[in-house]
């Protein structure tokens, strides 16, 4: 659903629940500031949150957008920190090579601002980590729905310039989930059709050719795909 439909689904019922009725006008307020700030997805979980914890008073007597924010994204110092610790096992995992996700597009964009997905591998997490952490914040504040979907990886760029050089595609970045028990990035492919691989320049010469080439491209065949 979009933004705009679990919003009226939600804010009927938030007003019932809390005994508060809002107007058009401030309605249109929280429309408008939250719909910058959380996905459809955080913002029904922020709900969920708001109905589970906001406690009202006689000074606040129904949940603010910043509520809402807070609620949906959980305590941001704690999200921090998992950020620092999913990039510093995938760079152990995966490495600067492949192409990676991981789904925060506020993540990515602080990545990016630091150099890039390759500049991670050697990053100086001892003496730089809170600065990242502020910057990393700052790019939450500002929403999560800006910024790349992915973090570009070495063997990506270098296809990029010389794609007139070959036929198969380039496997899709790799989601880093979470961090395992014992420190290590849990990461998987996007479901098939979700993120095709990107640029295959021509077409197979025969079905098993085609079917060849998707597997290496996907790194299905035991390899890390062909470039």
């Amino acid at each position: 659903m979009t933004f705009e439909e679990v919003f009226r689904k939600s804010f009927v019922p938030l007003q019932q629940v809390f005994n508060h009725p809002l107007s058009a006008d401030v309605l249109q307020i929280y429309f408008q500031h939250l719909g910058k700030r959380l996905t459809p997805e955080q913002f029904a979980k922020g709900c969920i949150h708001v109905i589970d914890n906001f406690k009202p008073t006689s000074a606040c007597k129904f949940p603010t957008p910043a509520h809402f924010v807070e609620y949906a994204q959980g305590n941001l110092e704690e999200r921090a920190s998992q950020a620092v610790a999913r990039i510093i096992a995938a760079c152990r995992k995966v490495g600067p090579n492949q192409s990676v996700t991981f789904g925060d597009k506020a993540l990515h964009r602080t990545i990016e601002r630091f150099g890039g997905w390759e500049e991670m591998r050697d990053f100086d997490w001892q003496f730089r980590e809170s600065n990242f952490k502020k910057a990393y914040l700052a790019e939450v504040h500002a929403g999560d729905n800006f910024g790349p979907e992915y973090l570009e990886g070495c063997y990506e760029k270098t296809n990029r310039l010389t794609q007139h050089t070959w036929t198969r595609g380039v496997p899709p970045p790799l989601l880093i989930t979470h961090v395992g028990d014992q420190g290590e990035a849990v990461a998987q492919l996007p479901p098939p059709g979700q993120d095709l691989p990107r640029a295959i320049e021509k077409p197979a010469e025969n079905p098993a050719q085609a079917v060849q080439e998707i597997t290496r491209a996907w790194g299905l065949d035991g390899t890390t795909g062909d470039r």
